[in-house]
This record gives C-alpha cells, structure tokens and sequence, in this order.
C-alpha cells in the first residue's frame, strides 16, 4: 500500500508534509523548510545522487526527528549535537537528515532516495520515503527511532530553502492472498491425484474449539465421490455428557450441527472463493497446506474487529484414504 504526493504534469503539491516536516523552520538546518511550494514544473528538477553516511546524532534529534539540510561543519555540529563525520567534504558536498521521530516497535525506516535542485526557483526537494511494518510483521518490541542522514554534491547556485516530495509504504511480512491462491492451485492438483488414485473414496475429519470450552469433531465418508455417512461428536472440555450422533445415507445432513457434508473438492472451492477473497487488511487469514501430502488443512477468514469464535472456512484435521 503506497501513498504517494503526486507530480503533476505543471506544479506539485507539498501541503501534507506538516505531519512529517519539523514545527519551525529554524529547525531545519542552513535551509528553510518551505512547506507552501506550487507553480513549479517538472523540467525545472535537476537530480543529484545522494549516499547514506554512517553519522551519530544527539538523543534528542533522534526523539525529536524532521528533516534538515546543513551546508557546513560547523552547522553539522551545531544542528546534530555531534561532530562532522571526516566521509562528508563540506567544501564541496552538503548533508541532509529525515527522521520518524519516536515508534514504539521496530520494523519502521525513513529514507531520503534523492534530492532535486531547483536552481530557477532557489531551492531544492528532498525525495524522503518511510516504511511501517503491518500487521502481519514479527517486529522488535522496543522504542525505535527511525532516522537517515545522506551526502550529496554541493548544488550551484546553492539554494536557499527546501521541500520535500514524500512517499510512505506499509510492508507485510507474509503472503498474501494471491500467493495463498497460487498454493491453492499446486495443492489441488495433489489433492485430485490422491483423490483419483483411492477411487474417489476416502475419509475426512473437520474440529472445532469454542471459546466457550466446548469442542467437537465431524467424520465424513466419501464412497465413489459421494458423501455416505456423516458422525458428529462434541464435548465441553472440563468433561461432561458428550453430545454425539451418526447418519447414513440419505439422512447425511439432517442434523443442523457439525461441518457441512460436502466433498473436499467442495472444499478447495470454498477457499478459493469465499476465503481468499476476504481483504486481508480487515481479516486475519490462516492458510495452511499438509507438507507430507500437499493437502489443504486449513484456509480461513477472521474479521479483526470480531473476538470470539471468529474463524470461518475451511478445517480438515485429517484425511485418510
């Protein structure tokens, strides 16, 4: 997911970097921050190279984050709280810095990709990028302050202000539903191979756990691509009286508790169709294929604003042929 300030074909728009852009222009260095720039044309961008140095500042920028373009050593010191590395050569090349400021879990970064000289208007953008982790990411459970400082080459004429065209991106860390579909895809070609290989006939147990302690189990048998007998066992999980039954042949599907009596063929459709579907930035997805078999196991679909027996999908425990 990206969002991105556009460059329009005549000027840009820089009104949405006050969230990311120091309270003052005193602090951003030699250059003034200038956050209301329009009427400025493509063809007036010259791009200069940038290189990230390796450069300490003070806890207190690092909490405090902004940008900032400094010109010279001493400016360095005094913005930074800390010496000029030796890398950076001010008489020819300048230093410019972007940090996110306080987060409270690893996993982010903020980047400058590039800087842009304006010599016509008498300034400069920086092209500043930050990344957040999703949801689905195993972070760091620690206070981070995400921050870049890079060199570049001196602009001529030197500008006197600067803006910045920025870019933000939340990653995730696992698949997604469309590498989920194409597992799917793999699974069901073992699936319809050991399905063809028994005769079509075969045996499947779907389990549930409630939050409420009660679990249960259904057993399904399939002769010949045809659903002949279903039994339903379900117990709360301190003990207790077990509710349980079994139908045969035309009564499979009389009882309104337990997993449906359908195929696992049925199956892979339900989770290509119903579950896959689901948007993944509202759901919790659970997929998983057997890696003994390659047969699907589990595919579901939770709602993130849902807490209790949420899951709805598919469930096999087991297949036995």
């Amino acid at each position: 997911m990206f969002r991105k300030l556009p460059l329009l074909s005549l000027a840009f728009s820089l009104a949405a970097l006050t969230a990311c852009a120091p309270s003052n222009t005193s602090d951003s260095g030699d250059l003034t921050l200038d956050n209301d720039v329009a009427g400025i044309g493509k063809a007036d961008h010259f791009s200069i190279p940038v290189e990230e140095i390796q450069a300490t500042i003070s806890h207190d920028l690092q909490v405090r984050g902004g940008m900032a373009v400094v010109t010279s050593a001493d400016s360095y010191e005094e913005y930074f709280g800390e010496p000029a590395p030796s890398s950076v050569d001010f008489d020819k090349e300048w230093v410019a810095f972007y940090g996110l400021g306080t987060r409270n879990s690893g996993g982010f970064s903020a980047t400058i990709t590039g800087v842009s000289n304006l010599p016509y208007w008498g300034g400069m953008v920086l092209e500043t990028k930050d990344a957040s982790p999703g949801i689905d990411c195993l972070v760091t459970q620690a206070i981070t302050w995400p921050y870049t400082v890079v060199k570049f080459a001196a602009p001529d004429p030197a500008p006197t202000w600067f803006a910045a065209d920025h870019e933000s991106e939340v990653y995730k860390c696992g698949p997604d539903n469309d590498d989920r579909l194409a597992e799917l895809e793999d699974s069901l070609k073992n699936w319809e191979q050991a399905r063809d290989n028994a005769g079509n006939s075969y045996t499947y147990t779907s389990e549930f756990q409630s939050f409420t302690g009660i679990g249960g189990r259904t057993t399904i048998v399939v002769e010949n691509g045809e659903v002949t007998e279903r039994h339903y066992k379900a117990q709360h999980i301190s003990g207790g009286d077990a509710t349980q039954w079994s139908e045969f042949g035309i009564e499979v599907g009389d009882h309104p508790a337990g997993a449906d009596a359908v195929l696992i063929d049925d199956l892979y459709t339900e989770c290509a169709l119903e579950v896959l579907t689901k948007d993944e930035d509202t759901h919790w997805m659970s997929f998983l294929v057997d890696s003994s078999d390659g047969i699907l196991r589990t595919c579901t679909a939770a709602h993130r604003q849902c807490n209790d027996d949420c899951s709805r999908g598919v469930n096999i425990a087991s297949v036995t042929f």
